[in-house]
């Protein structure tokens, strides 16, 4: 009896590589990333799940924020500008620097204002008094020299941004200091003693 070598193995092979490689491509696409549009992911039953029903967390980094500049430090407009001769009459609003000289009318019991320094928020002034007596409402720091009898002294007066002060008859307020300039406003006060 021939036996004739049985062809069912030899069959077998091609079937057996050909699911060996479908088995091998679907673990590839189950782990890759689906291909365009594919999420890459599967639900347990081992099927895809589309990009769309997929839950996404969005994470958002806050902007960058640019601080806002501070607004720039001005000095207000004063009514009469520079011209510090019109305080001759005992009211005015004048920018000033140091150095500058302002009149005032001897009803106010005080001399011409000095302005002797200008800075940090603050205006020095001085002036010599013209009358014996002395009156202030202690708005601005002050320190007096005299009067003596050759004499009838001075004031030094230190005030800052916002103070209002009185000598004698005299009213100032100091409106705003911005570097090396101010803004005075001077005015003769009610009250107070001189002549």
């Amino acid at each position: 009896m021939n036996h004739q070598p049985s062809a069912g193995p030899a069959r077998s092979r091609p079937l057996v590589r050909a699911v060996l490689f479908a088995a091998v491509a679907a673990v590839l696409v189950s782990c890759g990333d689906g291909g365009a549009g594919g999420s890459g992911r599967s639900d347990g039953a081992g099927r895809a799940v589309p990009a769309s029903r997929t839950p996404t967390t969005a994470t958002t980094s806050p902007s960058p924020t640019t601080p806002s500049p501070s607004p720039a430090l001005t000095l207000p407009v004063p009514s009469d500008g520079t011209d510090t001769e019109l305080c001759r009459d005992g009211r005015c609003e004048v920018r000033v620097t140091e150095g500058d000289t302002i009149p005032v009318p001897a009803r106010s019991g005080v001399g011409r204002l000095t302005v002797t320094s200008v800075g940090g928020h603050t205006v020095m002034l001085t002036a010599p008094l013209i009358q014996s007596q002395f009156d202030s409402d202690g708005g601005c720091q002050m320190s007096v020299t005299g009067p003596s009898d050759e004499d009838s002294g001075s004031t030094d007066l230190t005030c800052e941004a916002g103070t209002k002060g009185r000598v004698n008859k005299l009213s100032l307020q100091l409106l705003g200091v911005v570097g090396r300039a101010a803004v005075l406003r001077i005015g003769l006060a009610a009250s107070g003693t001189g002549a």
